[in-house]
């Protein structure tokens, strides 16, 4: 067996008495633990659950992240975040005692069986970057509206009018008309005339028509000319767009994630 606390420490077929020492010194070090082996899962808080006996894979993160995965899907069938606390506990068999203070909430995994208790201290400090394409943005807001603005509703996407080709069309909250361009890029000077292209004689006939130019960014001058041309610049949000991109979920469906039984 590897001297405890020397990594990466890897246990195969350990005793309940080394997987317990080889866990709590790992959990001290603030190491990279995984564990696999038949188990229990019982969990009490915002509500309550118990998954019985079953051959599992646990992972605990050195900023406290707590996951048990099962054997198929790629999500945890249960977890706890960032900034938990596990504990060994004191048992003939290797259990481990997460808790979490706000909420308040105890997750504990109970083995009868282990096959593996891995320990590594890793170094990762890369910088993650998810890009969308501007038509994944375009699909994003697309299917939801109220990342734009509370009320929105779309009623065409990428019709052709006299004036050109806008992204959206549709009515806000009051019924105004407005008339949406989507830049995933920093939106310019170029980018607001095209805006105002768009709504060529429609303020003509509804003064109250509305230019929305969506963007992550603006430049000074682009947002000078938005202001004198009375369009609207909307900052969207890139990495919850990617998220929900990636994810398949709805601004709703992301807003509860926080939830620990599936």
């Amino acid at each position: 067996m590897p001297k405890i606390g020397a990594y990466p420490q890897v246990l195969l077929f350990p005793s309940s008495r080394d997987a317990s020492d080889a866990l709590r010194t790992a959990l001290t070090q603030r190491a990279f633990v995984v564990v696999a082996g038949d188990c229990t899962v019982d969990y009490v808080g915002r509500a309550s659950s118990k998954l019985g006996w079953g051959e599992r894979f646990v992972i605990v993160k050195p900023d406290g992240s707590f996951l048990v995965h099962r054997n198929r899907g790629h999500d945890a069938v249960n977890w706890q975040p960032s900034g938990s606390k596990t504990i060994v506990g004191d048992s003939d068999n290797v259990v481990l005692n997460v808790y979490r203070s706000s909420p308040k909430e105890r997750l504990s995994v109970r083995w009868r069986k282990l096959l593996l208790v891995a320990a590594f201290l890793l170094k990762d400090e890369a910088h993650f970057e998810m890009h969308l394409t501007e038509e994944e943005l375009y699909q994003v807001i697309s299917a939801n509206p109220e990342l734009i603005e509370r009320g929105l509703r779309i009623t065409s996407s990428q019709k052709h009018t006299t004036e050109g080709v806008p992204d959206f069309e549709g009515f806000d909250s009051q019924g105004n008309f407005v008339v949406i361009e989507i830049k995933k890029d920093t939106a310019t000077s170029d980018d607001v005339k095209q805006v105002y292209k768009y709504l060529g004689s429609k303020r003509s006939s509804s003064p109250s028509t509305r230019g929305l130019l969506v963007a992550p960014g603006i430049e000074q001058r682009a947002k000078r000319l938005a202001s004198f041309l009375h369009i609207e610049f909307v900052t969207v949000n890139l990495k919850l767009c990617a998220k929900m991109a990636l994810a398949g979920r709805s601004v709703e469906e992301l807003s509860t994630l926080d939830i620990h039984v599936r």
